[in-house]
């Protein structure tokens, strides 16, 4: 602030303070104590303003340093505020990444359970070694055991009857009735061999029933083994053994057969027959020690030496095509809980 000016001029003094105009000529002249006390005052009321001048300077000051820091302070707020904005931008498009591969991973996981569970609810033996029945006959993938069913028997009609009638009392037509005789066994017989299941198919078949107990029997937690006799698959010429003391196969024989003239008859194929249901057997005991709850549905014993029979009726081969057909018949319905005991306690 510029300092007041003070001029004395004869009778006119001014004083110039702070815009205070002091004309001494008002005043007495013999009043020059309150005179020289109004200069001190104003002299005073000056120091007080410079002081004052000096104090808001200051703050002045003050207030611009704080304001240069509070801008300082101001742009570093504004620049860690930018910093933030980037990071919490990144952490949002990290986050929104993770949950679509989050949500990947949660689809993908249900498809592969859908999938698990369906692979759960296929059986490989089931499906590579299929039974099931074809009318009174027991099927494995297709190939059905047993010889034949009986043919329902034909009626004569009314005029055969006559015609027999008339040719017994006519020697000539008595010979003719032998001949139609014979045409008619003939007959019967092509009839028949028409149910008559063919030797290729009831081996093939046998083969593959063969190779269905082995295949049980090396499942690691089966607990299957065959005390008695060894099993050799070998498709339609497949081979039951017998085990000597030693566990080594002592004697051989044949799971094949034909139509073919034997002097001992089908001896060795009914022998086959019957290891391969003493394996059945041995099989069944083993499902049924290590799961109480369940039974085959027929029962499995041993009629003489070596002879065993399947719901009351023996395996081996007879001229009963019937009863030997029910007989194996009632084999594979064993046999298919067999299959039905591994894929619930050994293939899961």
């Amino acid at each position: 602030m510029a300092e007041l000016p003070i001029e004395a001029n004869g009778e006119k003094d001014k004083v110039f303070k702070s815009g205070i105009r002091i004309n001494p000529a008002n005043s007495s002249s013999g009043n020059n104590n309150n005179s020289s006390k109004s200069l001190d005052n104003l002299l005073s009321e000056r120091k007080e303003l410079e002081d004052k001048c000096t104090l808001l300077r200051a703050k002045i000051n003050a207030l611009r340093s704080k304001r240069k820091s509070t801008g300082q302070s101001q742009n570093d707020i504004i620049l860690h505020q930018r910093m933030v904005q980037t990071r919490h931008n990144m952490a949002t498009r990290a986050r929104s990444a993770a949950l679509s591969r989050l949500n990947s991973a949660l689809t993908q996981r249900i498809m592969n359970d859908n999938s698990l569970s369906l692979i759960r609810k296929i059986n490989v033996t089931n499906d590579c070694f299929y039974i099931w029945h074809s009318g009174s006959y027991g099927t494995i993938n297709g190939f059905r055991l047993g010889s034949y069913v009986p043919a329902v028997p034909t009626t004569t009609s009314p005029s055969d009857e006559n015609a027999a009638t008339v040719g017994s009392s006519a020697g000539a037509l008595g010979r003719m009735d032998f001949f139609q005789s014979g045409a008619a066994a003939a007959a019967a017989a092509q009839c028949d061999d028409k149910f008559k299941v063919p030797w290729s198919e009831i081996n093939a078949g046998l083969g593959t029933v063969a190779l269905l107990l082995v295949v049980l029997s090396e499942k690691s937690s089966s607990r299957i083994k065959y005390q008695s006799h060894s099993i050799a698959p070998s498709g339609s010429f497949s081979k039951v053994a017998i085990l000597s003391n030693s566990g080594r196969s002592a004697t051989s024989y044949n799971l094949f057969s034909d139509d073919s003239f034997q002097i001992f008859g089908k001896r060795n194929f009914n022998n086959a027959l019957n290891g391969l249901l003493r394996c059945l057997a041995d099989a069944t005991v083993a499902a049924a020690r290590f799961d109480k709850t369940v039974a085959p549905p027929h029962s499995i014993e041993e009629i003489a030496k070596g002879e065993y029979a399947i719901g009351g009726l023996p395996i081996a081969y007879s001229n009963n095509g019937e009863r030997w057909t029910r007989a194996l018949k009632y084999f594979l319905t064993n046999l298919k809980w067999l299959v039905a005991y591994t894929a619930k306690h050994v293939d899961q």
